[in-house]
């Protein structure tokens, strides 16, 4: 779904093991200089020892996903705070992508959310819960929604400039 491609590591397993961690080549340089961090440790928060699997080629990263570096999502649980449940619907910290067949209706697929929702919580629970579909493309000029999750644009700005 994303064309995120490694410069060094092996992407069929960089994120596969607990406790790793992928690094950007900004981040790389900033905290490993010029070496290969390739298999080498990194304290985050002063807590968890995270082992080098990747270094994303700069080049590449043309989105509007803005990071630092990335975990394995195996690891994610063990960051959240005391009382803090990765199975608990109730809260979300991260956006899920979904990527749709090629013959798939957006509306269709969009109009089985709430009974997908209802199977996890129950009807009651999801009466107040509400998901909606948006398309990749349109998430780069969608400031109300996007928030802090990445660079955002202006099609306002564009428009004129064009």
């Amino acid at each position: 779904m994303f064309s995120f491609v490694l410069k060094n590591g092996n992407p069929e397993d960089a994120l596969a093991e607990p406790n790793s961690i992928v690094l950007t080549t900004e981040s790389a340089k900033k905290y490993f200089g010029n070496e290969n961090p390739i298999g080498k440790n990194l304290l985050m928060d002063g807590r968890f020892n995270l082992k080098v699997a990747g270094v994303l080629s700069s080049e590449k990263l043309n989105s509007h996903i803005k990071f630092d570096f990335l975990i394995s999502f195996s690891t994610f649980p063990s960051t959240l705070p005391a009382g803090y449940d990765i199975n608990d619907w109730g809260w979300t910290s991260f956006y899920t992508f979904l990527k749709l067949n090629n013959n798939a209706n957006e509306k269709q697929a969009e109009a089985k959310l709430p009974e997908f929702v209802e199977s996890i919580f129950g009807k009651e629970t999801a009466k107040r819960i509400s998901l909606n579909l948006q398309p990749v493309t349109e998430i780069y000029f969608d400031n109300e929604r996007t928030g802090d999750f990445g660079a955002v644009g202006n099609k306002s700005a564009l428009y004129i400039l064009a």
